[in-house]
């Protein structure tokens, strides 16, 4: 619904200007997703050693390049869409917030108001002030989070663990990017 309200007021140039190519860092966040849960279930729940997951799964990292180098003018362009159409502005700021607070109850898996999640789950109530430009970088953000992510486990890893040296590796790829 959200995003039909949006498209709707958008160009297809200011739509691929905005939204560049979400659609297919989705299908890789799915890809890794998919990945660590198929190693979960031959580990029987408990991973072990996932040094490879992430070694196979940073080497195709294009997409994110692809985003990030777009993003300057994703938020020229919506800045400039928001400024100029007051209906897509009404439509981004009720119709997208009343969408993040549906994924939250979703992750809650539970029917609540917005009162109520924000009263239950305190961290969600930075939704309420976030904006479309904010989660437009979460993308960005992601990728600077791979090698902190990465650095962590290691720190955590014994050196005479056998995931250590393809942890390494994966930190170098990530680390490229």
């Amino acid at each position: 619904m959200f995003y039909d309200k949006v498209r709707t007021r958008l160009t297809i140039q200011e739509h691929q200007s905005i939204f560049s190519n979400v659609t297919e860092l989705l299908k890789l966040n799915r890809k890794i997703l998919e990945a660590f849960e198929k190693r979960q279930k031959q580990d029987k729940f408990f991973i072990v050693n996932f040094g490879d997951v992430l070694k196979t799964e940073l080497r195709d990292l294009d997409p994110y390049l692809k985003y990030c180098g777009n993003h300057v003018l994703a938020i020229q362009t919506l800045s400039s869409k928001l400024k100029a159409d007051p209906v897509f502005e009404h439509n981004v700021k009720v119709f997208f917030f009343k969408k993040c607070f549906f994924f939250v109850c979703v992750f809650l898996n539970k029917k609540k108001t917005i009162t109520q999640v924000i009263c239950e789950k305190p961290e969600f109530r930075a939704l309420n002030g976030l904006d479309l430009s904010s989660f437009l970088l979460e993308p960005m953000q992601r990728m600077t989070r791979y090698p902190l992510l990465i650095r962590t486990i290691l720190h955590h890893t014994p050196k005479e663990h056998p995931d250590q040296p393809v942890l390494l590796d994966a930190l170098n790829l990530a680390e490229e990017w």
